[in-house]
């Protein structure tokens, strides 16, 4: 991890040679966040481009490689300001630091194997029709096969209850043309599951495998919980029960390491906001790493996510996204899909303080990827109402800029959410 001086740009550089084990392999690149267009070269040929600073992305490095030698790995990273228009770059509510700030990845998969979808998992759990008897998961997989030929492939999945005892075990099999990426889909039902619930992180691991020609030629881990969230009348209810949330705002960035926050400080940051008592975090403005996400699965916490489009309805230098663009679209779909698997997540966040116009359309893009196991939200100023959201949540700001004592701290005299 390294920081860049804004409006700059920087290279990065590893060499590697692969393994003799490697040459029927498929090797990609992930990266977890880098501010803020990445381009990718393998022995100077270039791999792919990922515009946008806090979503994960991931470029298959196989065509370039050689075998048997070293190969260079550069990694172009810029910040711009002629490079990042209209990515979610540049925000007058909080500072987007240049440079690879997230962990880098080489991730090794057979020539048929789980095809990281948008720099997510490639594998969707979802939950549906849940109460204390019974469960059903869906379970979407996303499989490429990089071979020349066609391959008939097996796609299983092993579920295990948070007590690690197996109770569901899937399996399909699926012709998948040569070059071809396929979304394999299977579902089935737990018995008597164990709900994740506040306080309560009750997390089903579920490993997928991916066999062809007798081989096991990929296989991943992903955590699922058992629960629901609704709101009605102005009330939260997760699991049937009415939940009052009571939490803070976080953001990814420290005075000490701006964006390359350390593994050890935000667990530490997420112990003490426990300590407080906060039963949910809302990580504004943008996607944060995984492993925050997995921290609030593991604690029972709720969490809202946010797409990263923030401050544009204010004036000044960084607000200049007042529009849709493709880059934003793709970047809410990436929120969406590289954290599909959290239970802990309840609110999809279109947006903070924003072009209604704008948020409204990204909510849309939110509900397009028919995730049922969330609500839409949007965080507003004033009296702000984008289309296509379950609730709007008012910023009331008490006492932030009174300058006087804590008891200036009031409550608001109007709703906090409608």
């Amino acid at each position: 991890q390294s920081g860049l001086p804004d409006n700059a740009a920087g290279w990065y550089r590893r060499t590697f040679v692969p393994a003799a084990g490697d040459r029927d392999r498929r090797i990609y690149l992930r990266l977890e966040g880098a501010a803020s267009v990445k381009d990718v070269y393998v022995n100077g040929t270039h791999m792919g481009r990922h515009r946008g600073p806090f979503s994960a992305a991931a470029f298959d490095l196989t065509p370039s490689l050689e075998m048997g030698r070293e190969n260079t790995i550069d990694v172009r990273v810029t910040n711009r300001d002629d490079e990042v228009q209209d990515c979610f770059s540049r925000s007058t509510l909080y500072y987007v630091n240049g440079g690879m700030f997230r962990k880098a990845w080489l991730v090794k998969t057979g020539a048929v194997h789980i095809f990281p979808d948008m720099g997510s998992t490639g594998v969707y759990l979802t939950a549906g029709n849940v109460t204390e008897s019974s469960a059903g998961l869906d379970v979407r997989t996303v499989v490429r096969n990089a071979l020349a030929s066609p391959v008939e492939a097996t796609v299983r999945h092993s579920v295990t209850d948070p007590g690690g005892k197996p109770c569901l075990r899937l399996e399909t099999r699926r012709a998948i043309g040569a070059g071809e990426t396929a979304v394999i889909e299977t579902s089935g039902e737990v018995k008597r599951p164990k709900l994740w619930d506040i306080r309560r992180p009750n997390l089903y691991t579920v490993r997928t495998e991916i066999r062809a020609g007798g081989r096991l030629l990929d296989a991943s881990e992903e955590r699922t919980g058992f629960r629901t969230i609704a709101t009605r009348d102005n009330r939260f209810y997760v699991n049937g029960r009415e939940v009052q949330f009571r939490g803070v705002n976080k953001h990814a960035q420290t005075e000490y390491d701006w964006n390359a926050v350390s593994d050890d400080t935000l667990r530490r940051e997420w112990r003490r906001m426990e300590d407080l008592g906060a039963n949910m975090v809302r990580l504004a403005h943008y996607p944060h790493s995984r492993l925050e996400y997995d921290i609030a699965d593991e604690r029972g916490m709720a969490v809202w996510a946010e797409n990263g489009y923030a401050g544009q309805v204010w004036s000044g230098p960084g607000n200049e996204e007042k529009s849709v663009t493709p880059d934003g679209e793709r970047l809410t779909r990436e929120m969406v899909r590289q954290n599909w698997n959290h239970p802990s997540i309840l609110f999809w966040s279109a947006g903070n303080e924003t072009v209604l116009e704008a948020a409204g359309h990204y909510a849309a893009v939110i509900r397009n990827e028919q995730d049922p196991a969330r609500l839409v939200t949007y965080a507003a100023t004033g009296d702000q109402r984008p289309e296509n959201c379950d609730f709007v949540a008012y910023n009331t700001y008490d006492g932030w800029y009174t300058g006087g004592p804590y008891t200036d701290f009031t409550v608001s005299p109007h709703n906090d959410m409608v």
